[in-house]
């Protein structure tokens, strides 16, 4: 079985969907930048395929999910991306200066996904230069609550009714890509430029290769710390900030500058020697003592217990897809010394030591199942 496909929905078809600037068609624009990524991805050593072969194909909804549903017999992993470009409802106010990435999933998908996903949202964004809206799942709920509303995230899930039901038959992962508001005048300038579809096709085909990259890689090494990282290098291009671990200038998206903190909760060893640290947020930079110095947090530990049995200690606090891996589990009661804390996406984790299994593991819990002792 292989490793992973792609698979490409071009949304709509040839002439559907006029934009805001005279000649252009959603239907037409998205077919092109589909070729474009499937080139992109090819030149990565990924393979992918069309829910169709030309701008002027049709194919119904829930069909062109089953198309990334047949494909899980060959394929480990299964990426579903329908690609779009968005309008706002008709009470909309000014809908020629709305802006900005909107991704919609599968409910089956939603926390699964949700660190892939945030992050392509955030690469399409930066390289259109139109921020991001909101993520989200809908039930189709005039029909049957328990499905997905989007016909080809339905089809995709292979019309689940459930979580079990989605983790057997549907896709790993399942997407609607809705770039940018067609109805903007400048976002339909800027995508109607050749260069700028090859740009975002390269943003998304090279945010993928990287992620699965990561995930593959079985040869990095990944510790947690619980430490302040301060900026000490005072050039005013800042220190980069990295959506994956690799100092790769396509992955940058920020900078912190002379003096500015941040809680550290991992360090990444890649191959090649090159030392990044792990935010509480997810992003990276590098752990070079010319550029930031690091402080541990660790305080005097006391002691905790489970308050519920199955318990995920994680290496990273985040129990998102592509967050934390599990590295021990917990039984309801057991104790644990608590060494130190930290948030991510507002909720606050507890940096835990325990013996398991014969080893002394460090991990972070969720702070809400444990209780003082």
């Amino acid at each position: 079985m292989k490793d992973i496909l792609v698979v490409i929905d071009p949304g709509h078809y040839a002439g559907y969907n006029p934009w805001a600037i005279s000649g252009y068609y959603e239907g037409t624009e998205m077919f092109i930048l589909a070729l474009m990524l499937q080139m992109e991805l090819q030149k990565r050593g990924i393979p992918s395929i069309l829910t169709k072969s030309t701008a002027e194909e049709n194919p119904g909804l829930y069909a062109r999910g089953q198309m990334a549903v047949r494909q899980k017999t060959r394929y480990k992993t299964v990426v579903f991306l329908s690609l779009h470009d968005n309008a706002p409802g008709a009470s909309a106010q000014n809908p020629s200066a709305i802006r900005g990435t909107m991704i919609f999933t599968s409910m089956y998908r939603l926390e699964q996904t949700r660190g892939f996903l945030t992050g392509l949202q955030k690469v399409i964004a930066k390289t259109i230069g139109c921020g991001t809206r909101e993520m989200y799942s809908k039930a189709y709920t005039e029909v049957n609550p328990r499905q997905d509303w989007w016909g080809v995230i339905r089809g995709a899930m292979d019309g689940a009714e459930s979580q079990d039901e989605a983790d057997l038959h549907g896709v790993d992962y399942a997407a609607i890509i809705e770039h940018d508001f067609h109805t903007n005048p400048d976002y339909c300038r800027w995508m109607a430029q050749e260069e700028n579809k090859r740009k975002v096709a390269v943003a998304e085909a090279q945010y993928i290769a990287d992620y699965f990259a990561e995930k593959a890689d079985q040869t990095s090494s990944y510790t947690v710390c619980n430490g302040t990282l301060r900026i000490t290098y005072g050039g005013s291009d800042g220190v980069n900030l990295h959506q994956t671990p690799d100092l790769k200038p396509e992955s940058v998206i920020g900078a912190l500058h002379y003096n500015e903190l941040r809680r550290a909760v991992g360090i990444r060893n890649l191959p090649d020697g090159t030392a990044l640290y792990r935010l509480e947020d997810g992003e990276y930079i590098t752990a070079s003592g010319s550029y930031v110095q690091y402080t541990s947090n660790e305080f005097a530990s006391y002691v905790a217990k489970s308050i519920t049995g199955g318990l995920n200690v994680r290496n990273f606090p985040s129990s998102l897809s592509g967050g934390g891996e599990v590295i021990a589990i917990l039984g309801k009661d057991n104790q644990v010394d608590v060494i130190g804390e930290c948030y991510n996406l507002g909720q606050k984790w507890l940096m835990i030591r325990m013996e398991y299994q014969g080893k002394t593991v460090t991990g972070f819990v969720a702070a809400r199942y444990l209780e003082d002792v």
